[in-house]
């Protein structure tokens, strides 16, 4: 059974935008995904406002930051809504806070840091809105670590390693042990792009000429850590009669795999030197973003990005990471791989120098699709499917046509007018 409320607020007398000027700067998400269009652009500030719009509009695309990497912040038809007027932030208390669905993460964070606290599920984009957070549950950040390595073997001999350490912590509940939440990665040919964009130079961080891979990872610490402590324990990591400590631990476990030397890390508190280690990590796909923005302006209006998202177990990630790049080559295309290594989730992307570039990369991520669901993982981990025509492929594949049957029964039960994101994950 679906219960309902009398939606909170007041209506207002709403009127849609149909300025051709204000529908166009909402007509393309961070995909670049071609045939844009809508009717109208709304803003409602309340929920009556919303139901207002549901209620008369034929199609309704809801929108945030349009970070999406899918097409599915791109409107085809109908109302955009916007959720910009959702900006609300109330009152911080000891374990809560409650906010609109259009506050951006990082505006989010301002505020908690005034009231001393902090919001984990924060996204690689903190330009991201707190709606969409919500929808895609991003994983969490404390402390940082930027590593860099001379291999993509040698990052993920670390990856396991750090990986079995803090799965160990986690499974005893040693106080003293490393708890690591997450690790992130960008490859060669990231390295070069944010290089050549000049974003290691904006952000103050130097990469070793010889840096193959840069790691990014996710480090929980005891409550209370403060950085003098933790930079002391740094310090004293490989002295015969150092403290046990988490950190102490992560030194000597860098110190043995030979990157201790290639670390940086940002400690909690040192918000600068984290912000400028976020803008390191996401300026491979804005660069990446940008190039297919600049190709499909420049060389062929049909150009749009073109990217995998798919998950394998880690003990299969050396294979699937070797099938990525022997399927982009053999097809003689420039791409870029970054994403979360230790989970298995990773996003080769193509740099497309033509149309044929894109045409070539899809039928490669059909074959990375049907790879990843032989080794037991999946062709769709966290970016969703949108309106990319093949990852909507690779879920009739995922699921066949009666799952999709049933997606949809789904589907019509809660919308059976079929108003709200027409087109999306559904041709």
């Amino acid at each position: 059974m679906i219960e309902a409320r009398v939606a909170r607020g007041a209506a207002s007398s709403l009127v849609l935008n149909r300025s051709a000027d204000v529908i166009a700067a909402h007509l393309e998400d961070a995909a670049h995904f071609p045939g844009g269009r809508a009717d109208a652009f709304a803003r409602p500030g309340t929920e009556a406002d919303v139901a207002a719009v549901l209620t008369t509009a034929t199609a309704i695309l809801p929108i945030g930051a349009q970070s999406s990497l899918s097409g599915g912040a791109t409107p085809h038809g109908g109302v955009i809504l916007s959720t910009d007027r959702f900006a609300a932030i109330e009152p911080v208390d000891a374990e809560h806070v409650r906010v609109g669905a259009g506050v951006p993460l990082l505006v989010l964070q301002e505020s908690l840091t005034r009231a001393h606290r902090w919001y984990p599920p924060v996204p690689t984009f903190t330009g991201a809105c707190v709606g969409g957070v919500i929808a895609t549950n991003e994983p969490p950040a404390f402390a940082m670590a930027l590593i860099t390595t001379t291999s993509e073997a040698a990052a993920l001999a670390l990856t396991a390693d750090l990986r079995d350490a803090s799965q160990m912590t986690w499974h005893t509940g040693d106080a003293h042990g490393i708890d690591v939440s997450a690790i992130e990665h960008m490859d060669g040919r990231c390295i070069g792009i944010v290089h050549e964009d000049g974003a290691d130079l904006r952000n103050d961080i130097t990469l070793a000429p010889d840096s193959q891979v840069v790691l990014f990872v996710h480090i929980e610490l005891p409550r209370g850590s403060s950085a003098t402590t933790l930079f002391d324990e740094v310090e004293h990591a490989l002295d015969p009669g150092a403290a046990d400590t988490p950190m102490t631990r992560l030194c000597r476990l860098l110190g043995r795999l030979g990157v201790l030397d290639r670390t940086e890390l940002a400690m909690p508190g040192d918000t600068p030197r984290l912000s400028q280690f976020l803008a390191l990590r996401e300026a491979a796909p804005t660069g990446v973003n940008r190039r297919v923005g600049e190709a499909k302006r420049d060389i062929d209006p049909r150009i749009e990005k073109t990217a995998a998202d798919m998950i394998v177990p880690f003990g299969r990630l050396a294979e699937m990471m070797r099938i990525y790049r022997d399927g982009y080559q053999r097809r003689g295309l420039d791409f870029a791989i970054w994403g979360h290594i230790s989970d298995g989730n990773l996003h080769p992307n193509v740099l497309p120098r033509s149309y044929n570039d894109v045409a070539a990369g899809k039928e490669a991520i059909l074959e990375f699709g049907r790879e990843a669901a032989r080794m037991g993982g999946c062709p769709l981990a966290e970016h969703g499917v949108g309106r990319n025509p093949v990852k909507q492929q690779l879920l009739l594949n995922m699921y066949g046509a009666t799952g999709i049957a049933e997606m949809r029964a789904i589907k019509r039960a809660l919308d059976p007018d079929g108003r709200l994101a027409p087109g999306v994950l559904f041709p």
